[in-house]
This record gives C-alpha cells, sequence and structure tokens, in this order.
C-alpha cells in the first residue's frame, strides 16, 4: 500500500485579482458562481422538526449547466449596471489528483508499506530494500527513511544494549569491590561472552529468528546466572588456595566440591523453562494442556536462549575458569620470579 495520489485529474480555477481589480469585482462573488457550477452555494438553513441539526440549503445551476465548459458562459456583476464575462479574469488549469497531503517536520511525505510472506523475514526484505537504494540513487530532494518494523527494531536494539551496558557496569563494580582483584573479576564477566555463544549457537541448531527483544533479554538474564556459578568457583578456590599449597590441588577440590550447586542451578532452571520452549501451556485448575498457543509464541525465544546460553556456559565454566584461574597462577609466579631475579641483579651491579 501507499500514499500515492490517485491516477486522475483535478480542475484548478485561477483568478487574476489584478484583472477582477479593474473591472472592480469582487473576488468572492467569483467564488460564489463557480460554487453554484459544483456543489452549490450556501443561502440559509432551516431546522425540521424531526433532527437536532440544521440542515443547509444549497442553490446551484441546474444539471445540464453543471460543466466547466459552462464558465466561458458565466457572467459577473461589475460595477453598478454591467456584467463581464467569468473567463475575462478565470482560468481552468488541470492538474493531478492529490486527495490529502501529508507532511512531518514541515517535509512532504508519502508511505509505503508491506506485508512479507509466510516464512519470509521483514528484516532480510529491509536490508535488501538498503541495499537498491544504494545501488539506484534517488534525486538530491528526496530522502527515503524506514520505519516500521525497522524502526521498531531500532528502538530495541537500543534498549537491551543499554539495559546491557547498565547490568555489565553494576557486576563491575560489585566484583571488584568483592573480590579485590581485576583479573577474577574479568574471569566471572568473561562467563557473559560464553553464554551469549551458547544462545547463537542454540539459535543456528534449531534454526530460529534472533528476536531483538526475547533473545536479547534472555542474553542479559543469562549474565546473572553464569556470573552466580562463576563466583561460586571462584570464592570457594580462594578460601582452599588458604589451606593447600599446591594451585592444581585446589583447583580439583574447588571443582568437587562446587560440581553440585552448579549443575543443580543449570539442571533446574533448564527443567523450569523446558515447558515454555515446547510452547507447552499448562492449566492447573482446569486440568487442560495446549501446544502452540499464540501466548507461548514469544516465551519460547526467551526460554530456548537461555538453555542452549545456560548449558553450554556452565560445560565451559567448569573447564574454562579452572584453567584461567591456573593461568594467573603460573603467570603471577612467573612475574615475581622475574622481578625478584631483576632486583638480585641490579643490587649486585
Amino acid at each position: 500500500e501507499n500514499t500515492l495520489p490517485l491516477p486522475g485529474i483535478q480542475w484548478e480555477l485561477n483568478i487574476n485579482k489584478a484583472q477582477a481589480a479593474k473591472f472592480g469585482v469582487n473576488i468572492s462573488s467569483i467564488g460564489s458562481i463557480v460554487q453554484m457550477m459544483t456543489r452549490g452555494t450556501r443561502v440559509s438553513s432551516y431546522m425540521p422538526a424531526d433532527s437536532d441539526e440544521e440542515l443547509d440549503i444549497l442553490v446551484r445551476f441546474p444539471k445540464a449547466f453543471r460543466a466547466l465548459n459552462m464558465i466561458d458562459n458565466l457572467y459577473v456583476v461589475a460595477g453598478a449596471n454591467n456584467s463581464v464575462p467569468l473567463s475575462t479574469f478565470v482560468n481552468i488549469i488541470p492538474t493531478p489528483k492529490v486527495n490529502m497531503i501529508q507532511r512531518i517536520d514541515g517535509k512532504r511525505i508519502l508511505k509505503v508499506s508491506a506485508d512479507v510472506e509466510e516464512g519470509i523475514f521483514a528484516a532480510d526484505k529491509v536490508t535488501a530494500l538498503k541495499q537498491y537504494v544504494k545501488q539506484n540513487p534517488l534525486p538530491e530532494n528526496v530522502e527515503i527513511t524506514f520505519a516500521g518494523q525497522d524502526e521498531d527494531s531500532k528502538e530495541s536494539i537500543s534498549f537491551v544494549l543499554k539495559a546491557f551496558a547498565i547490568a555489565i557496569f553494576l557486576m563491575l563494580f560489585i566484583l571488584l569491590a568483592q573480590f579485590n582483584s581485576f583479573y577474577d573479576t574479568f574471569m566471572i564477566l568473561f562467563s557473559i561472552l560464553l553464554s551469549t555463544i551458547g544462545v547463537m549457537l542454540g539459535l543456528v541448531i534449531m534454526r530460529d529468528p534472533f528476536s531483538i527483544v526475547m533473545t536479547g533479554l534472555a542474553i542479559v538474564s543469562l549474565a546473572g546466572i553464569v556470573v552466580n556459578n562463576n563466583i561460586v568457583l571462584i570464592d570457594a578456590y580462594n578460601e582452599i588456595k588458604n589451606k593447600v599449597s599446591d594451585p592444581f590441588d585446589a583447583l580439583i577440590r574447588t571443582g568437587l566440591q562446587r560440581l553440585r550447586p552448579v549443575y543443580l542451578t543449570t539442571i533446574t532452571t533448564v527443567l523450569g523453562l523446558v515447558p515454555m520452549a515446547l510452547k507447552l501451556n499448562i492449566d492447573f485448575i482446569n486440568a487442560n494442556i495446549t501446544i502452540g498457543s499464540p501466548s507461548m509464541q514469544m516465551w519460547s525465544a526467551f526460554s530456548k536462549s537461555v538453555i542452549f546460553g545456560l548449558g553450554f556456559a556452565t560445560i565451559l565454566t567448569l573447564i574454562v575458569t579452572p584453567c584461567m584461574i591456573l593461568i594467573g597462577v603460573n603467570t603471577r609466579a612467573k612475574f615475581k620470579y622475574w622481578w625478584k631475579n631483576k632486583r638480585r641483579k641490579d643490587i649486585e651491579l
């Protein structure tokens, strides 16, 4: 659909005001004569007994005289006793028919809207249209702006990115205050990247589209869950390493102690989201189960993203986080050894 003018013409009557002034013709009288030839001139009104509103009384020429070519035969009063042909100072010009002119911020606009067939994503079509516009430049006074779903998507992306940035900042601040270590904080926040990768892999496996709102909210929600798993591991390691001299042995004990809490958190969360992922709507009061209800379509994308992201991040958390801890311990030990030898050589010199 579009708001382009419908095919056709409309007639404009241009009045030469200077010429009309020479003959002493009033512009309003010209308008009255033209109205009598078209829709009629209002002369009065009356209130019928069976109506609450007044009705206009219109006067116009007989139907045989209601034509544009009759304007050459019409006369208008000029002065006291003179009459002048209307065509002397009135010209009829055909112009393209315009039903309504729309403007935004003073600019005239035309709207074009369309739906996509089932199985086709609107975002793909918008991308193709943008590419077509780049390859086929428009005149300088014409500008194309994509609205509708594309505009809503940009607003949703902006909201999700702001929420994600605020969440990361708050977690960074709290983790630094808790562990007093940039490296530990980095390890914990690195798990958010792992969960995001898991979400993307889940979308590829299930062949689902990326929902900006629901998938984006799932990524933000996953940040809190996977960060909690890493906090459990790192906090337990920091306590055990004070009792065990060997860092590797401390990591093994940490994994054995915290394996159950981490997996229980993951399993309970995943099992709780499985009904929504399968689009199951369970009504416990009426003992009714429905599949694929419209209310579950939106939450299905959210739950699938959380399930895949959490499962992927949990498995890698128990592998990547201990490895990163051991890398940090070895790196600090090598740095201390290098610094110690460097100071010793400086003292000898």
